[in-house]
Parts: structure tokens; C-alpha cells; sequence
């Protein structure tokens, strides 16, 4: 995988929800450089769909309150 040192980007997009991909996608069209992350370790956003282990997964880290503990914030923008 080629580095990002040094890119310019013309976006960042956080979040892959449904609507963070589809501006995405829409921008990269219209020839924008997008750079486009995640908090999570998924893919999807509120959209996104587990496995059974994955789920368990996920219900046990917020149960033990560490659903947040890797994010150095937590945003939600709506546009």
C-alpha cells in the first residue's frame, strides 16, 4: 500500500455510513480527492451488518464501556 504522507486532499469524509459513502462516492466522481476514514474497526456505520461473533463482539465491549475507548472523539454531522 502506497503512503499518504504528503497528499492534499480536497475532502475528508468521517464515517461510512450510507450517506458518508454516497458523498463520497459523489465527490471522487466530480473528480474530488477524497479521503475517506473510520472510528470503527467495519465497515458501514449504523447500516453496517456483523457476523454472530462479531455482534457478541461488539454488545460485549459496550457493555464493559469500552465502545468509545479507541476514538479520540466522536462526531456526527449532518449536511
Amino acid at each position: 500500500m502506497e503512503s499518504l504522507d504528503g497528499t492534499i486532499w480536497d475532502v475528508l469524509i468521517a464515517g461510512t455510513g450510507i450517506q458518508q459513502s454516497l458523498l463520497s462516492l459523489a465527490l471522487s466522481r466530480s473528480g474530488k480527492k477524497v479521503l475517506h476514514i473510520d472510528s470503527n474497526d467495519y465497515y458501514g456505520g449504523d447500516e453496517a451488518a456483523f457476523s454472530l461473533q462479531d455482534a457478541e463482539s461488539w454488545c460485549k465491549r459496550i457493555d464493559e464501556g469500552k465502545f468509545y475507548e479507541d476514538a479520540s472523539y466522536c462526531t456526527s454531522i449532518d449536511i
